[in-house]
């Protein structure tokens, strides 16, 4: 796929810190508040979200709703969700007249996910992990882009035999297809976080397992919380059952 810089009209830095500036908001770091502001970026993250006329599509994190209002000139219905009252009340203004923007102010780990055709969202660093298990447990869409800190995206990414290869690398290959699109420089946020970012495409898959998922996390919560001990001996410590596998992976560290 080729890219071509086109002419950004925009404006998500300028405007971005005029809203904050007129609603004396401050983005809280609790929260891991940083609004992308990179109107070259924006685009080509639309431009993989490939958005049509018939599309629902749920924003997590909506925050200011700029990148909202641009999604919601695209589609048909838009689920925004916002778990900080202050930001909705900015979001509810930004998207003011438009109506097929629907909002709701509530933590998206609580929420019972609605099912939509796509799913959007610079993603929180504090539950980039959980919200990642939480999509693929739901499967409540078809296709999402997501931005993380680029160290979680690398383990959603990585091989086995790899130093970042983990529990979450086992569970987003058995019940997602995972794609690396781009890196984002830390630049392109504000306030700009002390990484960069990484941008993926998820996909859910695995159907035929997901009535194991709950099993397969707590396994590999167990198994990788012992990573210099070989299987047989995590599995003896925690007292599960010994399974059918070959020696050469029982002995495996």
């Amino acid at each position: 796929m080729v890219y071509v810089r086109i002419s950004m009209k925009y404006g998500l830095r300028k405007r971005t810190l005029e809203l904050l500036s007129k609603y004396g908001i401050r983005p809280k770091k609790r929260l891991s508040q940083s609004f992308l502001v990179n109107d070259f970026i924006v685009e080509r993250l639309l431009m993989f979200l490939d958005l049509k006329p018939t599309d629902t599509v749920m924003d997590i994190g909506a925050g200011l709703g700029l990148l909202t209002k641009l999604i919601a000139e695209k589609v048909k219905m838009v689920i925004a969700v916002e778990i900080d009252p202050v930001l909705v009340r900015v979001l509810k203004d930004t998207t003011s007249g438009m109506n097929n923007v629907k909002i709701i102010e509530s933590d998206i780990m609580k929420l019972n996910l609605p099912n939509v055709d796509k799913i959007f969202s610079n993603v929180p660093y504090n539950i980039s992990s959980p919200l990642v298990i939480k999509l693929l447990r739901e499967r409540c869409f078809k296709t999402a882009i997501l931005t993380f800190q680029k160290e979680f995206g690398l383990r959603m990414l990585a091989r086995p035999g790899t130093s970042n290869y983990g529990r979450l690398s086992v569970i987003t290959s058995l019940y997602g297809n995972v794609e690396k699109l781009m890196t984002i420089g830390r630049g392109s946020f504000y306030p700009p976080p002390r990484v960069d970012s990484i941008a993926i495409r998820l996909k859910p898959s695995g159907e035929e397992y997901i009535e194991l998922m709950s099993k397969v996390e707590s396994l590999t919560a167990k198994l990788f919380s012992q990573r210099r001990r070989k299987v047989r001996k995590v599995l003896e410590k925690f007292n599960l059952k010994m399974p059918e596998l070959p020696i050469e992976f029982l002995d495996k560290r």
